[in-house]
């Protein structure tokens, strides 16, 4: 099975990018798709570390999710299994499929100088079954269309934030 990839060039340096990921009060202001508020329970940016939060459309209906913290290297990499959850943290099942993957292993790369950032993420489901690894292969283009609205706010915040 080949990887979902996604690239992109940031026009920022390398540190400036990698600290958007790596800071909950910048991570706060663009993570999650466009419109939603995003509400941070814990951030702790550090291998085995948790990132727990939820996101929540105008209608206010909080969807949690958690990434578990696996290598990081600053301003080169940045490696997490993604999940959906619960309030607690707790794994749970997706909310628009019961064959959605539970765990998606993530690997976050991040190369450039100060005057750009080359981005890209590589992503695949982790101890899935076929039926859950065929789901996962149905939807890489909502998966492409959902960074890419999520990317483009990151790259609206970094604008803002020179």
């Amino acid at each position: 099975m080949k990887a979902f990839e996604f690239n992109l060039v940031f026009n920022f340096n390398v540190n400036k990018v990698f600290e958007a990921w790596s800071r909950p009060d910048y991570l706060k202001q663009w993570w999650g798709p466009p419109e939603y508020s995003v509400f941070i329970k814990a951030f702790d940016f550090q291998e085995k570390g948790i990132f727990h939060y939820s996101i929540s459309s105008m209608e206010g209906f909080p969807l949690w999710g958690r990434f578990t913290f696996g290598e990081i290297i600053p301003n080169q990499k940045i490696e997490f299994i993604n999940s959906f959850s619960d309030e607690n943290g707790n794994i749970v099942r997706a909310p628009f499929s019961d064959t959605w993957p539970l765990e998606i292993h993530n690997q976050a790369y991040f190369t450039g100088n100060e005057m750009f950032t080359r981005f890209l993420l590589k992503a695949n489901p982790l101890h899935a079954s076929p039926e859950e690894i065929e789901t996962y292969m149905e939807n890489l283009e909502n998966l492409k269309t959902g960074f890419g609205g999520t990317l483009n706010q990151l790259n609206q915040f970094l604008e803002k934030s020179q």
